[in-house]
């Protein structure tokens, strides 16, 4: 989330607090203990949407967000949850005398429940980053392996593409998981494949051998790069 969107969701949670704390103390209505302890949840309640809204959002990754929205949603849930059953006490406590330890518990127990369906929602927004940080990682070779394999399809040159489906198996049999050391590496792959592609699109079939060799040393070399720092 950008700085600018993150002091408007912040000030609209303070807008939000700010206004209940208000209508609250403005109210001319008895205000027992139980109410004042309906008005201590609630606006506990408040400050962790907001607390929850941040750390659901202020993330990066696009997909992130999108992961953020099931945790904010549970936040969201417990403060309505909270809202509602603090003006159903406060009218109740105005009427007759509400012993204090049923707010409290009932309060305890919304705040649990909110806890937990967080707890779960995070635990689920982890597995599911993981999950798709492992699919990304291995997006780099599963390409170049389909580039490849669709340059030796329009290769015309037999020697070009012999040097080609040599290239072609060692990606086969290179190690498909990506790791922040072998992305220099691998991103000079992807640029050299794709000079290999006009090579043979434009039938320079020798200038087509020689990178695919150097493709290959580089291949070897990001491999190595892969047993080394996966150890």
């Amino acid at each position: 989330m950008k700085k600018k969107n993150l002091i408007y969701a912040i000030l609209s949670f303070a807008v939000v607090l700010a206004v209940y704390c208000i209508v609250f103390l403005v109210i001319p209505f008895a205000k027992s203990a139980s109410s004042w302890i309906t008005f201590g949840f609630t606006v506990l309640a408040i400050c962790l949407s907001g607390g929850v809204f941040a750390y659901a959002f202020c993330v990066k990754s696009p997909k992130s967000k999108l992961y953020g929205f099931p945790i904010f949603k549970v936040a969201l849930i417990y403060a309505a949850v909270q809202f509602v059953g603090g003006i159903a006490i406060c009218i109740v406590a105005a009427f007759v005398n509400v012993p204090v330890w049923i707010p409290i518990v009932l309060f305890v127990i919304f705040l649990a429940a909110g806890a937990l369906g967080f707890i779960a929602t995070d635990s689920a927004k982890g597995i599911v980053e993981q999950i798709d940080a492992a699919t990304s990682s291995t997006q780099t070779i599963a390409k170049l392996r389909t580039e490849v394999a669709s340059i030796i399809d329009i290769c015309a040159d037999a020697n070009a593409r012999e040097n080609i489906q040599k290239l072609e198996e060692l990606l086969k049999y290179s190690d498909p998981m990506s790791c922040p050391e072998t992305m220099d590496a691998e991103n000079d792959l992807v640029t050299k494949t794709a000079q290999l592609r006009d090579k043979v699109q434009n039938k320079d079939f020798v200038q087509a051998a020689a990178l695919a060799e150097e493709i290959k040393i580089k291949l070897a070399e990001r491999n190595r790069l892969c047993k080394l720092y996966k150890k």
